[in-house]
């Protein structure tokens, strides 16, 4: 039956009140193709710094992708590329790669001590900043 509201009568999935749908069509004869409150809209997140990791307090549901928004909120400071959670951590008081702790690297030689904490020879259990100084021509307390 022909309607005067209906957008598409040779289409049954296209009525006044259908949900929208991310197709590229006009699904609830709005006027509208794809709106945000589609059923399938994606949530998009800020990437200020353009590292591909998002900002989780800044979003924007749409269908499609968002110019300077990614599909994740991984990052812990997206006003610098250099942290991420792909980066590499390094010693300089900053979380550099988004879990949570500060300046960890892994203790190599088991000694608890790792370059950040002053160890010089991270392969060597018995070089660390506690370590006896012997005459050996190894700097063994660093």
């Amino acid at each position: 039956m022909d309607n005067a509201d209906d957008c598409d009568d040779s289409d049954a999935a296209q009525y006044p009140g259908a949900d929208e749908v991310c197709n590229g069509e006009d699904d609830d004869c709005d006027g509208d193709v794809d709106e945000d409150d589609a059923v399938d809209a994606a949530t998009w997140f800020i990437d200020n710094d353009a590292d591909g990791f998002g900002d989780a307090a800044v979003i924007e549901v749409a269908c499609d992708q968002p110019p300077s928004f990614v599909d994740n909120d991984l990052d812990c400071d997206d006003s610098d590329a250099a942290v991420n959670p792909a980066a590499d951590e390094v010693c300089n008081g900053i979380d550099d790669d988004c879990d949570a702790a500060t300046d960890e690297l892994v203790d190599g030689d088991g000694d608890t001590y790792s370059i950040c904490d002053g160890d010089c020879d991270d392969a060597d259990a018995d070089v660390n900043p506690d370590a006896e100084e012997i005459c050996d021509g190894i700097d063994n307390d660093c």
